[in-house]
């Protein structure tokens, strides 16, 4: 609209911004101009005014005309546009961020074609111009062409070190890109072809999706298991209970190595384990003592005869 305005006259868009104020009847002390031309004057910002109103007016669809239409001056029909589709401050700061997020996160689409790509790219620049936020061709140019699908990975790192990289346009890297469409679709389809085809590809989607609900639902159950497992503890808490448990008597308040019949049993068990050993000891001698008696009656025997 500015552009339309200063190019009917270049006072039209002054109305708007109010850098032309209009002239004083009185005359300056040593003015050379005279009383005919600031009247003259006066009357022409007073008709520009009126002809900017109308130009503004004209160029709006009849539902837009009802916001305006109490408007009294072309500066208040403009601010009244823009709070319409600009919002407040708090609204312009809000789509700010948004598209600085959609700027820092904006990626080629697993469907989408590079015409499409990148006149998605052009209407988020649009956006971004339309809210003061400016970057540099280098910086959408990496964006655009690191936001490429990995099939694309080797081109767009070619393109990226070239050295005219830094001051071409979006429209030549764009051109550029283009250029190894084929080649890019070409490594796809041989891709598809290792790999068995849209059927393979199709089965190999399944078996992950299967295995990936599987996973969520051993998740899911041992997330419920947990949370069982807390709301048992948290109610012994509730108790008195110290939610302490010994995995050996299964008793309550106090650990295994602490438990009493533990120390028991084990006390029990060292003791019988000690009179065995002594046992098994005493067996031994005797057999080595019976040995002995048996060789010197075999030697007394053989001396009889």
């Amino acid at each position: 609209m500015e552009d339309y305005l200063d190019g009917l006259d270049e006072e039209l868009w002054n109305c708007i911004n109010g850098t032309v104020q209009p002239p004083l009847n009185a005359q300056n002390i040593g003015s050379s101009g005279t009383i005919s031309a600031v009247g003259d004057q006066q009357t022409r910002l007073k008709n520009n005014k009126k002809r900017c109103m109308r130009e503004l007016r004209g160029a709006l669809p009849p539902v837009v005309y009802n916001y305006i239409r109490a408007c009294k001056t072309a500066k208040e029909i403009w601010n009244t546009l823009k709070e319409k589709y600009q919002g407040s401050e708090k609204t312009k700061i809000n789509s700010v961020k948004r598209c600085l997020v959609e700027l820092k996160e904006f990626r080629q689409k697993e469907t989408e074609t590079v015409e499409v790509y990148y006149d998605r790219l052009n209407e988020l620049i649009y956006r971004c111009n339309r809210y003061g936020i400016t970057r540099s061709l280098m910086e959408y140019n990496l964006t655009f062409v690191m936001g490429l699908r990995k099939e694309w990975r080797s081109v767009s790192m070619m393109i990226k070190n070239q050295q005219s990289f830094d001051i071409s346009s979006l429209n030549d890297v764009y051109n550029q890109v283009k250029t190894h469409e084929s080649e890019v679709a070409k490594i796809m389809e041989e891709a598809k072809q290792s790999l068995g085809g849209p059927l393979a590809l199709s089965e190999m989607k399944g078996k992950f999706t299967k295995s990936g609900v599987e996973e969520k639902k051993k998740f899911e159950k041992s997330e419920k298991n947990d949370d069982k497992v807390k709301e048992f503890k948290a109610e012994k808490k509730l108790k008195g209970d110290s939610g302490v448990d010994c995995h050996y008597c299964n008793g309550a308040n106090h650990f295994a190595f602490d438990c009493m019949l533990r120390n028991k049993e084990e006390k029990k068990d060292r003791y019988e384990a000690y009179h065995v050993e002594k046992l098994e000891e005493v067996r031994e001698k005797a057999k080595e003592l019976s040995l002995v008696a048996r060789r010197e009656d075999e030697d007394g025997e053989s001396g009889t005869y």
